[in-house]
């Protein structure tokens, strides 16, 4: 199972599914719980709405080897570099390589989901720069950092 993830995860990140895994297996009994999937899979990195969590129809308690075979399945949910920027280059009109911040949050607040509301927040938070502007460098750095 490790093998299939290092071929689509760097060596790194495969490290740090196995430390989230871990930390949420609040037991030590080899199993985390359905409830915590939606943090984990962010963590990792991959761009998934709480409805396509809920639509994978796991089991209340995943063992590590599940999550793995999960990971691989959801590989195309990761993010393409030109694909974010793209994507947030729509909202710089004046092309000056920044965004309004109540802009951004506006839109996300329309997707409906609340846990992307406050992962965005965050993003947010980390990335905001002079007079509620967003770098859209800083910004698209940070939806790429492995």
């Amino acid at each position: 199972m490790n093998t299939q993830l290092k071929q689509i995860y760097s060596a790194e990140k495969v490290q740090r599914f196995e430390l989230l895994f871990l930390f949420h297996d609040k037991e030590m009994k080899g199993f985390i719980s359905s409830k915590d999937l939606p943090f984990i899979l962010r963590a990792a990195g991959l761009l998934i709405s709480d409805k396509e969590i809920n639509d994978l129809q796991v089991k209340e308690k995943i063992s590590k080897d599940d999550l793995f075979k999960l990971l691989i399945q959801l590989k195309d949910k990761r993010p393409v570099k030109q694909e974010i920027e793209a994507s947030v280059k729509v909202f710089d009109e004046q092309n000056t390589g920044f965004i309004d911040t109540k802009e951004l949050m506006g839109i996300v607040q329309q997707i409906g989901d609340e846990q992307v509301e406050k992962d965005f927040q965050l993003i947010l938070n980390s990335v905001k720069g002079k007079e509620n502007q967003v770098s859209i460098d800083s910004l698209v750095n940070l939806l790429m950092k492995e």
